[in-house]
């Protein structure tokens, strides 16, 4: 997935910046992040605009 793929090569990243390299909408790919949250892949921080995603490690 390319979602993962980003985050690899990033320390953190906010959902427009993950969509932008994916080439989806904000919102989408926030439903992607989700989805990959409650897998315990993808680890998010922050609240609403401040919010941003990282791998679990």
């Amino acid at each position: 997935m390319r979602i993962i793929e980003f985050l690899t090569g990033a320390v953190s990243a906010k959902a427009s910046e993950i969509a932008e390299y994916v080439g989806l909408k904000p919102s989408r790919t926030r439903d992607y992040l989700k989805e990959l949250i409650s897998e315990d892949i993808v680890a998010a921080k922050g609240a609403n605009r401040n919010r941003t995603y990282q791998l679990k490690r």
